[in-house]
């Protein structure tokens, strides 16, 4: 590490004061990006999709291109704050044992009512801030997040960047894996 901040050092020492002065003046916080993602519905559309699709006569998997009509989809996303449980049956001293039960592969105490089936249980109703919905889409699906980027669910997810760009990776119902990118409106 420290040869390659060397390497860093001299370039800077050998470049002209003009070229300097144009690398310092671009920082990460002199760029506009875009409209950040916040609570509302966004109307999204498909610019690219690929993806792992199970033949049903041979059941071998192979790589795919969705043709272009279906990667000129648009669908609906709705954010909106999640109905979170109360603190008490999240992390009461009786829940928290319940999920280290979890942690360790032994069943949780059936008779509380503050145990959790699984630790994503507990995530979607203790931790997650926002849900993510998804509609008329390739699938419709429901995620959630402790933050207005990342939303996820067990087996996919859904990636809302700066400027509305967004990036899904989702299965459908026949096992199909699939990776989407586009961008998203703000509709309200």
């Amino acid at each position: 590490m420290g040869r390659a901040l060397g390497n860093i050092v001299l370039h800077l020492s050998k470049c002209r004061i003009t070229s300097c002065l144009v690398i310092l003046l671009m920082t990460p916080s002199s760029m506009v990006f875009g409209q950040d993602p916040t609570p509302g519905k966004y109307s999204c559309s498909i610019a690219n999709i690929v993806g792992l699709q199970t033949d049903s006569q041979t059941g071998s998997r192979f790589p795919s291109s969705i043709v272009p009509a279906e990667r000129q989809q648009t669908f609906f996303v709705t954010i909106e704050d999640n109905k979170q449980q109360p603190e008490d049956r999240c992390f009461s001293a009786e829940a928290l044992d319940n999920l280290k039960k979890l942690r360790r592969g032994e069943k949780p105490d059936t008779k509380s009512n503050t145990f959790f089936l699984d630790p994503s249980m507990f995530f979607t109703a203790c931790q997650a801030r926002f849900r993510l919905s998804t509609n008329g889409g390739p699938v419709d699906g429901l995620y959630h997040s402790d933050n207005l980027s990342i939303f996820r669910d067990e087996f996919s997810q859904f990636w809302l960047r700066n400027g509305l760009n967004y990036i899904w990776q989702f299965v459908d119902l026949k096992g199909n894996a699939y990776l989407a990118e586009g961008r998203c409106e703000k509709v309200n």
